[in-house]
């Protein structure tokens, strides 16, 4: 199975990176995938057939990455390889924005060309990747340093460690750091009244480490921390807990430390799930109103959390279903 082609699209349709490796595909491939993809809008598949060629395609921040290909190919198989492509990029770059993908077009081609010989796929981790790649990054956007983070110190960052790029030459400029990141998603379920039908919350720690000599990290984590779907009369009770290959756990049953080998590049040092009941942040109402000529529907959010607290970027969105009589 082989790649034909790989490029990077803008919102706007304008070519950013292109590489042809086999050059079986007719010209204007990219006008032909951006076009199949605005008329389908959101209903267009990660992988679909046009003319003969197979695409597949992943849409971050803005940016379409996509890959092409004559073969009948594993859609799972390229989708992998993009993904770790575009892991690679990020982990170079600090971000996938435009601005820092045109900024770094040359670095991104040495990366696209290490990775991807003749169209079939060679080295898949930034771990490889950056023994062969000598350009360095150019940072759009600076990252603000505060004084402590999730363990307290000083050389740990709490802060979005993903726009940090990763470079070659950190132990040259004396760089002793580390960024951790911890995300969250909740998922609610609210029935008509405002109650809470099923609730979940999938949770990560992602780790960068820029240590010299990549020491071993220990991370300490709540001691009450139960695993487990019997785990009754914890305070912090985590159904399921997926660890990263680099962390051990020698230590995890008795004390609830882990302790980690950071390999180059951002890496998520542990998935989390959490099915317990929880105090929502939100609770939603929906009321609605009907009469001879018209139907009133009415959502309300309220915040469950203290006035000390805010929420940003909060979008609202909903679906509403006519079903004609």
């Amino acid at each position: 199975m082989s790649i034909s082609q790989f490029f990077i699209l803008s919102s706007r349709g304008d070519m950013i990176i292109f590489r042809d490796f086999r050059r079986d595909i007719k010209k204007g491939s990219n006008e032909s995938f951006f076009r199949k993809v605005m008329d389908e809008e959101s209903d267009s598949p990660p992988f679909f057939n046009l003319e003969g060629v197979n695409y597949i395609y992943s849409k971050k921040f803005e940016l379409y990455f996509v890959m092409t290909s004559k073969e009948n190919v594993s859609p799972s198989y390229f989708i992998e390889v993009l993904d770790r492509l575009m892991k690679v990029i990020k982990d170079h770059c600090g971000i996938l924005s435009e601005e820092a993908i045109r900024k770094n077009f040359i670095l991104i081609y040495e990366i696209i060309d290490e990775m991807i010989d003749f169209g079939y796929p060679q080295l898949a981790s930034t771990e490889q990747i950056k023994l062969f790649v000598f350009t360095e990054p150019i940072v759009v956007t600076k990252q603000k340093i505060t004084s402590s983070g999730i363990f307290g110190s000083q050389n740990t960052i709490s802060s979005n460690a993903v726009q940090v790029p990763m470079s070659q030459n950190s132990d040259k400029k004396g760089k002793n750091q580390i960024f951790v990141d911890l995300f969250e998603k909740i998922t609610i379920l609210f029935n008509s009244k405002g109650n809470v039908v099923n609730s979940c919350i999938d949770g990560c720690i992602q780790m960068k480490s820029y240590l010299k000599g990549s020491p071993e990290l220990r991370l300490v984590l709540n001691e009450d921390m139960m695993v487990g779907k019997n785990s009754y009369g914890s305070s912090l009770a985590v159904d399921d807990v997926i660890f990263h290959s680099s962390v051990g756990l020698k230590e995890f049953e008795s004390s609830k430390v882990l302790t980690i080998n950071p390999p180059d590049g951002e890496f998520t040092v542990m998935n989390y799930r959490i099915t317990k009941d929880f105090t929502a942040p939100f609770r939603i109402y929906a009321v609605i109103e009907e009469s001879n000529y018209k139907l009133e529907l009415k959502i309300r959010i309220q915040a469950n959390f203290s006035d000390k607290f805010f929420a940003s970027n909060v979008l609202v969105k909903f679906s509403v279903i006519i079903t004609p009589i």
